[in-house]
């Protein structure tokens, strides 16, 4: 989780940008209005759909962050849902103690749908019999990950490219998932660091980017979610956020179902997003593997991903082909990677955060 200005450590905020990338409100945003729905990609000549130079030099140093174990809360703390007013810069903390946040799931999974969106073209996920035997850190065996050639179909249109700013100047990238139409999912470390000023300051969101492409544009954070847990302790337990968007991005991509179900191990978990050890971070890599063990708040895989690639939603498929995210990429060690869990405590906060409408 350390990160320097010229290293990558950990697997969210993986990559420093050369350059800050300027904030940009609302009105000046690709589109004139914010909630119009995008039937048909921007075309890729339209200047609303292109990458800034600046966002395309990540540098590629890396250094292996240090072994660690899952941190837990410590005995007797509690932790509480934290919102964050990016605008306001105003901090609110609500009652919700850690035994409700940490609650397991059990009986019949709580589900919250997806949406394919205004498009109607979806696609399959591409399977292969993935590689689950020793290897590197975050790498597996045999790199699995398969790159997504077409971005503007339904799920991959959905999953986004984080481009960060943080209280001391400093700038990073991560990926999220878009779950409700004015919502993504992603790590709890992509929205709050203690080690750069505590909240990101802004969040670009781009969702489907393929290369220089942004199918979409770009849509921007107006507030987020997460737990003290992360934000105090830095727990790996409670290493989950929410982003509010200044546009109703889902409307044009579709988003994913949420879900906490009661039983995880061996279920196949799915993850695409954007690794900054290929294409230098701009292209999105699929993956996908059985959950290994897991506990109440933690899933561990060895489902292959890199620096970058942390935030992206865990998600399984059913048999009538929907997807509904269970987890958030969050952490990786040498002997396994791992996602903060959906449970039903984190499930409830999620829909009471979307409810709110804020």
């Amino acid at each position: 989780m350390n990160r320097s200005r010229i290293t990558l450590a950990g697997l969210g905020l993986a990559a420093l940008l050369v350059a800050a990338a300027p904030y940009r409100s609302a009105a000046q945003s690709p589109a004139d209005d914010r909630d119009a729905v995008l039937v048909a990609p921007l075309a890729p000549e339209d200047p609303a759909a292109q990458l800034r130079p600046e966002q395309l030099n990540v540098p590629m140093l890396t250094v292996a962050p240090p072994a660690r174990g899952v941190r837990p809360l410590p005995p007797g703390v509690g932790s509480y849902e934290i919102e964050h007013d990016v605008t306001t810069g105003r901090t609110t903390v609500s009652g919700a103690p850690s035994e409700l946040l940490h609650q397991p799931t059990a009986g019949e999974p709580l589900l919250s749908p997806g949406s394919p969106g205004a498009n109607p073209l979806r696609s399959e996920e591409p399977r292969r019999p993935p590689q689950t035997g020793p290897g590197p850190k975050r790498v597996f065996g045999t790199d699995d990950r398969t790159m997504i050639t077409d971005t503007t179909v339904f799920p991959w249109r959905a999953q986004c490219k984080l481009f960060m700013r943080f209280p001391d100047g400093q700038n990073f990238v991560g990926s999220a998932t878009v779950i409700s139409r004015r919502y993504v999912i992603t790590a709890g470390h992509c929205v709050y660091d203690s080690n750069h000023g505590g909240w990101a300051t802004q969040i670009e969101v781009v969702a489907g980017l393929n290369g220089t492409y942004k199918p979409y544009g770009s849509a921007w954070a107006t507030y987020f979610r997460s737990f003290s847990g992360w934000t105090q302790y830095r727990s790996f337990d409670d290493d989950m956020g929410l982003i509010t968007l200044d546009r109703n991005l889902g409307d044009s991509t579709g988003w994913l179902g949420y879900a906490a179900p009661s039983s995880v191990n061996g279920t196949t978990g799915n993850i695409s997003n954007y690794p900054v050890d290929r294409d230098k971070g701009v292209r999105q890599y699929y993956s996908y593997g059985p959950i290994n063990s897991s506990t109440a708040n933690q899933m561990m895989y060895t489902i292959d991903m890199y620096p970058g690639a942390s935030g992206s939603g865990m998600y399984y498929k059913t048999n009538a082909g929907d997807r509904y995210v269970f987890g958030v990429n969050s952490w990786e060690r040498s002997d396994t990677n791992g996602a903060c869990r959906m449970n039903v405590g984190k499930f409830n906060s999620i829909q009471s955060f979307i409810a709110s409408g804020k």
